[in-house]
């Protein structure tokens, strides 16, 4: 049985000695947002897998885009608070956020540059066990809704939008979005 594994060992040995050694990326932020910015575990890689978003965990709170290619950060979008749903278009080209500007909740979707080009306020906080997941999927929905309110059915359990003064609905989740601001 030892000759046996010696056998298979030595194999195992030659066969792993001539195959290429796994190329490990990494990527270092700019020297000036290296002690001030602290990242989180949020990021997302756009459709097209050009760009990574990285969401910093702690006030003043950007949007790093990062081009996958060249590893340099290509812009930043400053949002006044932790935004814990992100999702890319489907052609990468915008970003969207759910975000909290005391009062209001609202999901905002920018594009590339860092300009805003919607805002959709929500009546109510998303409620749910995972905010992020829930965040996420509402978010996507964002590019799909029409300008006028309408209501959506989430597959998502557990998370609710809903208006101010109604109960949280037991049988399915809705999300119920106003005209926009």
């Amino acid at each position: 049985m030892r000759k046996f594994q010696f056998v298979i060992s030595l194999l195992f040995f030659f066969v792993t000695a001539h195959t290429q050694p796994f190329a490990e990326k990494r990527y270092m932020l700019p020297e000036k947002l290296d002690k001030s910015f602290t990242a989180n575990d949020n990021l997302l890689v756009s459709p097209d897998g050009t760009m990574l978003c990285i969401m910093s965990a702690k006030s003043p709170y950007y949007a790093l885009l990062m081009n996958l290619t060249t590893g340099l950060i290509e812009d930043s979008i400053k949002i006044n608070t932790y935004a814990p749903g992100i999702k890319w278009s489907p052609d990468s080209r915008s970003i969207c956020f759910y975000l909290y500007d005391y009062p209001d909740y609202y999901f905002a979707l920018y594009d590339r540059k860092g300009n805003l080009l919607k805002k959709v306020a929500v009546p109510y906080p998303v409620l749910n066990y995972q905010l992020d997941s829930a965040a996420t999927e509402i978010a996507a929905t964002l590019y799909y809704l029409p300008e006028s309110g309408t209501e959506y059915q989430s597959d998502l359990s557990g998370a609710y939008i809903y208006p101010k003064g109604k109960n949280i609905p037991t049988e399915s989740t809705h999300l119920i979005l106003p005209a926009e601001r």
